[in-house]
């Protein structure tokens, strides 16, 4: 089952880094699960301290997005919606 979880993450990356590559894509944090396995991947573009403060900055980006989608989930939730 390891073996099928290193190969679904490593199928993934590929397959992220030719995504990312396409659209010019940089500064990225990108975070998942995969069959109950956490796995996280950040590029910076570079390797400046630019470029490692700004991947940091998107991390912090991310966890704001998710903050507000697991918010605007809850509030529709005790409206008695469904999120």
């Amino acid at each position: 089952m390891e073996n099928d979880i290193n190969e679904s993450k490593d199928k993934f990356l590929e397959e992220l880094t030719r995504i990312i590559g396409y659209y010019g894509v940089e500064h990225f944090c990108i975070c998942g699960t995969i069959k109950d396995k956490f796995f996280g991947q950040v590029g910076t573009g570079g390797e400046t301290a630019t470029d490692f403060v700004m991947s940091v900055v998107n991390a912090g980006r991310l966890w704001q997005h998710a903050r507000t989608s697991i918010r605007s989930f809850l509030d529709g939730f005790e409206r008695g919606g469904t999120g």
